[in-house]
């Protein structure tokens, strides 16, 4: 009878008396993450073992439970890491900065805020991106491959064009960038943007022809979000390819107030100094959208931007 590999997987983490990993806070994504590979993992009829303590088990007892195709999986940020003995020991970390953390000061340091140390403990490291692997590298970690989390890739419904566009989808209002922002700030103010809807779009700026659609949905007050570089970069895409049309879904806030009083608001911050003008293929709702209509939306775009 063939023995089934065993793997060891660990995820939590203990923090002020108990694990810390809680939807939405700090550090979940590892669970999230976790829960991917182990549902592979079962598709492959593996034999898994959840460890919340994996250093505690160091004792011969312990070991004999285990072989030499055992492997450990981890699933926690760096300073968390800890070992398996007597198996092959895998850390899946996320990092999205270029440099890591820890040996800035010549100080008396924690070994465990090392993070250079600590990945330098286990016998392989996987990471979610390319990014983070040569950051890896080129830090000196050895051992680094590019290992994304497995998803299910659900079959994809068929995309729909105009004129067949969803009565839901079709209700979401849209206001022209052009017009209210650069130069174009004091006409706002005595002739704002009119609401369109989608369908309104295409047969006013594109003559009825299914435009090539950009789609794109973010906070713009998060740091990492850069509405001058991705709407920029349309802009330059657009002058090469004039039927294509960007729609940006901006999550705020303020949905109550007029739709060009809230946006003018939120891009003089985050697009300071930039003045569109000349251009009618960026278009931006701060409308709540539904899981049919976001279904909607994506089924109606080309590409996610």
């Amino acid at each position: 009878m063939v023995q089934r590999i065993k793997v060891f997987l660990s995820s939590t983490i203990w923090q002020r008396g108990g694990p810390s990993f809680i939807s939405g806070r700090q550090h979940y994504s590892y669970d999230i993450a976790r829960r991917k590979f182990e549902t592979a993992l079962r598709s492959l009829d593996v034999e898994l073992h959840d460890v919340p303590r994996p250093e505690i088990y160091a004792a011969p007892v312990s070991r004999t439970f285990l072989d030499e195709t055992s492997c450990h999986l981890i699933f926690k940020p760096t300073e968390w890491i800890r070992l398996l003995k007597g198996v092959r020991n895998i850390a899946w970390v996320s990092w999205e900065f270029d440099e890591l953390t820890g040996r800035q000061t010549s100080g008396p340091q924690h070994p465990f805020a090392d993070m250079r140390r600590m990945l330098t403990i286990p016998h392989e490291i996987w990471t979610p991106c390319e990014f983070t692997r040569r950051v890896f590298r080129a830090a000196g970690i050895p051992n680094v491959h590019c290992i994304p989390a497995p998803i299910v890739v659900s079959r994809m419904a068929e995309p729909f064009r105009f004129p067949e566009i969803p009565p839901d989808l079709d209700e979401v209002p849209w206001i022209n960038l052009r017009i209210g922002f650069g130069r174009y700030g004091d006409i706002n103010r005595s002739f704002p943007s009119h609401r369109r809807r989608l369908s309104e779009i295409i047969l006013e700026f594109y003559g009825g022809n299914q435009p090539l659609v950009f789609v794109s949905i973010l906070n713009p007050h998060e740091p990492g979000k850069n509405l001058t570089a991705l709407i920029g970069g349309f802009l330059e895409f657009h002058n090469e390819h004039p039927g294509s049309l960007l729609l940006l879904k901006l999550v705020v806030d303020n949905t109550t107030d007029r739709l060009d009083d809230v946006l003018a608001g939120i891009l003089r911050l985050h697009i300071s100094g930039y003045e569109l003008i000349g251009s009618n293929a960026v278009w931006l709702t701060t409308a709540q959208l539904a899981e049919p209509v976001l279904a909607h939306l994506y089924r109606f775009s080309a590409a996610y931007l």
